[in-house]
């Protein structure tokens, strides 16, 4: 199982105190914030941990929590071909629709399809996608798992 703590955003709601540090890295008694929910992960028996934040603030983290090894745990940077939209705003919403649209157009293939992940998995089979595809049949989604197992047939 893998966890993920969201420690970014532009620090509003705090203002002025988070104008310059993330909330997770104030201190909450005699520790920073973020170790209560790496707490509540650990204590769940997570150890693959993603901390997502901005670039301001990631050599924040990295300083204060090293690689995670001191904890057997939370840090591999994620190289290009990943991102993460904010959708906290009505234009930030449409924005990553646009993204996701231009991305999947351009590559020709969907971003997210969690029956094509679990396909790949093994963890669904055929025939159950083509029992997700059917009444998917008239619109794109349902198309793309009926493609994606006519492709697995033709190899």
């Amino acid at each position: 199982m893998k966890g993920i703590i969201l420690a970014g955003g532009s620090g509003t709601r705090l203002y002025p105190v988070t104008r310059s540090i993330s909330k997770q890295l104030l201190p909450i008694y005699d520790k920073p914030m973020i170790y209560y929910p790496l707490s509540v992960l650990m204590l769940a028996g997570i150890k693959e941990i993603l901390i997502i934040s901005t670039l301001q603030d990631l050599p924040k983290f990295e300083e204060l929590l090293g690689d995670g090894s001191d904890w057997g745990v939370k840090l591999e940077l994620l190289d290009r071909g990943f991102a993460w939209l904010d959708t906290g705003t009505h234009d930030s919403l449409i924005e990553a629709g646009q993204f996701v649209q231009t991305i999947e157009h351009r590559q020709g293939y969907k971003i997210a399809c969690l029956e094509e992940i679990a396909y790949n998995n093994g963890w669904i089979d055929k025939e159950k996608i083509l029992q997700i595809a059917k009444p998917l049949a008239k619109n794109g989604y349902g198309q793309y798992l009926y493609d994606l197992v006519k492709e697995d047939d033709e190899k």
